[in-house]
């Protein structure tokens, strides 16, 4: 009878241990729907219950980190990946966080925090790709890291064309963009210019690489270039506003096809929404240039003013109406 009563009695344990476990499993299921769906506040509460009921909750601490981190608090974000990390350190994904986490928190800290920081953030991308080599955000932030960090600090163009390669192996095109983001840091223009112009052949849907020539031309001062460049992206993409913008830019830094730059921006104008960036605003600013550019200071001051009147606030239209006072 006593055997009896004490195997009930561990059943009924291992049930209610199983209802727990359930319960939490569902908690933060639910959580991870909310958070998809960009519902943070909500994923929030339901990750703090979770932790409530499981101290040792890493998950749970990790999506918190995630929404710190996109509510730009990298120093909570920091915090929740380090306490995910102290209950599962094999997780690759915590670790990549963490880097991230990390560099934000380096790139507006104090010289010596700085350094502190950036070492934990090395570390950190360098455990998620030591956990999973086949990780590439995590081998292009080192990337990206070697690249940008001081020698000081452990920066290596060397060390960045590794990662980079070994980045292609896993994924030609990432790889190729890893690639691009060393040589334009070195200033070896050529190779990106080539590298541009493969990407641009084998993934013609893409607009961002023709963009990127044209931005990396105008930048160059390579006008004819990037007039070319900016005019293809508008023939092939006629929805992307970005192109016509920056044709626009290219008129007013070369001084070069004036009426053809008003006329991208006035298009620019009409096509766009409130959520474009730049805004209608900024196109009229533009404008007021190129009409500067012109010697038509009336049509200029127009465009100045219709920038005012889109944004009162507008610095930079403000200070060119400052001049015809």
């Amino acid at each position: 009878m006593k055997t009896v009563t004490k195997l009930l009695f561990l059943c009924l344990c291992i049930c209610s241990i199983h209802t727990v476990w359930a319960d939490d499993t569902v908690l933060l299921s639910k959580g991870i729907g909310l958070f998809n769906a960009e519902d943070y506040e909500n994923a929030r509460k339901v990750f703090n219950e979770s932790i409530k009921s499981d101290k040792k909750c890493h998950e749970a601490r990790y999506y918190l980190g995630r929404i710190a981190f996109i509510e730009e608090d990298y120093k909570k974000a920091l915090k929740c990946f380090e306490k995910s990390i102290d209950v599962k350190d094999d997780v690759a994904n915590y670790h990549y966080w963490l880097a991230m986490a990390s560099g934000q928190r380096a790139g507006n800290a104090g010289i010596l925090k700085k350094a502190g920081l950036a070492k934990k953030a090395k570390k950190a991308a360098l455990q998620a790709v030591a956990l999973n080599p086949t990780f590439i955000d995590a081998r292009f932030f080192l990337v990206q890291y070697y690249t940008f960090a001081p020698g000081l600090f452990g920066g290596s163009t060397e060390k960045a064309l590794e990662q980079a390669q070994a980045i292609e192996k896993l994924d030609e095109k990432r790889g190729r963009e890893a690639f691009l983001a060393v040589y334009a840091k070195n200033k070896e223009w050529d190779k990106c210019e080539h590298l541009y112009k493969t990407l641009i052949t084998d993934y013609p849907e893409d607009v961002q690489y023709s963009y990127n020539l044209g931005m990396m031309y105008q930048d160059q001062k390579f006008f004819d270039k990037a007039f070319r460049i900016f005019e293809e992206c508008i023939k092939k993409h006629p929805d992307d506003l970005s192109a016509l913008y920056q044709l626009g830019r290219t008129s007013i830094f070369s001084e070069q096809q004036l009426d053809r730059g008003i006329d991208c921006f006035k298009e620019f104008i009409i096509k766009s929404t409130d959520d474009d960036q730049p805004t209608d605003a900024d196109a009229y600013w533009r404008m007021g240039m190129i009409y500067e550019l012109k010697l038509d200071h009336e049509a200029a001051l127009f465009a100045y003013q219709q920038a005012l009147v889109l944004d009162e606030s507008h610095e930079n239209a403000k200070k060119a109406i400052k001049k015809f006072n």
